[in-house]
């Protein structure tokens, strides 16, 4: 069901492979936004909250004539070996989102980048279908916090973050724009406000009204 909160494989988190925009930053400062990424990518992940990534990721031109790949595996700068090298094994790590695409997956035109980018293209289908999908981005890229993307006549709200806490409203965007079940509204609330502790026997059916998603 189109929105619905479920357990099938559908990633709430994309690496937006585009943001592995290096062509205006030298190597320090390739090197620092590298570092706080691979951070991020640390944090989620302890957070049982991993990315997905495009499995074409590697191949993205992150400087001009130069793939990703090269960067990381080739020593093609002097971005300190061990950042690029713990990047890659961090990305290795993450589950491809398009080994499951949905129909009508389609890259998305980003006015400030040269390549339609995949990630960014499943995560705005999503939020037509009204699901909430944020895009992780690489700390020196300027894309934050939701934007309005479109595609023809469609048009719907994504997230771009940088620092791993920003994670929580992608999982609080789900509450306005899914259909979330009642068995699975303190699941989801675990990550929207992970400052919060719920009593172990808290249940809807203790509260005069019956649980409805437009009363939230």
């Amino acid at each position: 069901m189109p929105g619905a909160t479920s357990g099938d494989f559908r990633p709430r988190v994309v690496v937006d492979e585009a943001s592995f925009d290096f062509r205006e930053l030298p190597d320090a400062a390739a090197e620092a936004a590298l570092e706080k990424f691979n951070e991020s990518l640390d944090a989620l992940r302890d957070d049982r909250q991993m990315p997905a990534v495009c499995s074409l990721y590697a191949y993205v031109e992150c400087r001009d004539g130069m793939e990703l790949h090269n960067l990381l595996y080739s020593r093609a700068t002097e971005v300190d070996p061990d950042v690029c090298r713990r990047t890659g094994l961090l990305l290795d790590r993450c589950p491809a989102w398009d080994d499951d695409a949905p129909a009508g997956c389609e890259p998305l035109d980003l006015p400030e980048t040269p390549i339609a980018v995949f990630s960014v293209g499943f995560a705005f289908l999503m939020a037509l279908s009204s699901r909430a999908v944020g895009c992780l981005v690489v700390p020196s890229c300027p894309r934050r916090d939701f934007r309005r993307l479109s595609r023809e006549s469609s048009a719907a709200d994504v997230l771009f973050f940088a620092d791993a806490p920003e994670v929580r409203r992608v999982w609080r965007h789900a509450y306005a724009v899914e259909d979330v079940a009642e068995r699975e509204f303190f699941a989801v609330a675990t990550f929207a406000f992970p400052s919060l502790v719920f009593h172990p026997g808290l249940r809807f059916g203790r509260f005069d009204l019956r649980y409805s998603r437009r009363s939230l």
